[in-house]
Formats: structure tokens, sequence, C-alpha cells
């Protein structure tokens, strides 16, 4: 039941529509109109993330034997960049945005930390955690990224250096979310 349910959830993500032509917002609907974004109809989406700031959208996704991370702009409806991740054995678990938009966190089950910058498809710094990384999120100065792992453990990092400056072991089972608490 857990494996169909799996396959279900991966089948509900697969996109199935040619590439669009313009997105639009009907603004006092808020209704979308034109043709959703759209890669081929291989693609699983795996994790995404949106920008604080810009009008765009990052996200990980298997293209046949990779996984790769594309930046997309919705209010274009056109594709910046895509980048390979890793092979596909490995998914991209989480996709952030720094707070001003100007780098991309992914977390990989293959242990992995990547940190790319908007304006470029290639990776900035990467680190290996250990454990596979399952939720990732930048502090609201950007500064500081949160990072949680498969065996339960969240550890706070240093953006520039990737060094832990904190750690604790929250559960013996998979983070699945994880966030900082906004200064009011």
């Amino acid at each position: 039941f857990l494996f169909l349910s799996f396959v279900t959830a991966l089948s509900a993500c697969k996109t199935a529509v040619t590439p669009p032509q313009k997105l639009r917002w009907h603004t006092e609907e808020r209704a979308l109109l034109g043709t959703p974004l759209s890669l081929n109809d291989q693609d699983y989406v795996f994790s995404l993330g949106l920008a604080n700031h810009q009008p765009w959208i990052a996200f990980a996704h298997h293209v046949f034997e990779n996984q790769e991370l594309t930046l997309a702009s919705w209010k274009e409806s056109s594709l910046s960049w895509r980048q390979a991740l890793h092979q596909s054995q490995f998914d991209c678990l989480d996709v952030a945005f720094s707070p001003d938009d100007q780098l991309i966190a992914t977390a990989s089950t293959d242990g992995f930390i990547r940190l790319y910058q908007t304006n470029g498809a290639h990776p900035v710094r990467h680190f290996f955690e250990g454990a596979p990384v399952t939720r990732l999120t930048f502090s609201p100065s950007g500064d500081h990224l949160a990072i949680g792992t498969q065996d339960g453990f969240i550890r706070i990092l240093e953006t520039s250096t990737q060094k832990t400056i904190a750690q604790t072991r929250v559960s013996f089972g998979t983070i699945r979310g994880i966030a900082f608490e906004t200064e009011k």
C-alpha cells in the first residue's frame, strides 16, 4: 500500500502539456490564464521554491537519469537555466531561496547541500552533510541556513562558510519541516 501511494503521488506530479507561450494573471480574480509552465511528459517535479521578491520559481525534477535544478520566471513563462544536480537514484527533497533572492539552496538524499547563485547555473558552494538532507531554509537575514536530516538532526550553519554553529537531535525519524521564527 505504501509503495502504491508513493507511485500515485509521483504520477500526480507528472507534467503532460506542451511548453507555454505566456502566463497571465487576471488581477481582479487572481485566476491563471494561459498554459501552465511545463517541461515534457517525462519529468517528475520533486521539490520547488518561490523567490521572495522576483517572479522566479526553482524546482528540482527528474530528467532521464539525472535530477536537475531549473530556474524559471513565472511572470515571463520562460526558463532561465537548468543545472544537473546528481544521478536520479538520489532525490532533491527541498529547494529554498535566500531572503535577497541571490542564492538557491538544495537539500538532497545524497547528503549534499548545494548553493547556487540565481544569476548563473553553477554551484557557488556544495558540501557533504553525511545523512540524507530532507529540509532546509534560510534565516530571515540570510546569514544562516537551517537543515534537517533523515536521522532526525537539525543543524544551523553559517551560509558563507557552512560551519555548524548549533545542532540538536529532535527526532529519531526524518525531519519533514523546518522554519526560522520571523522577527516582529
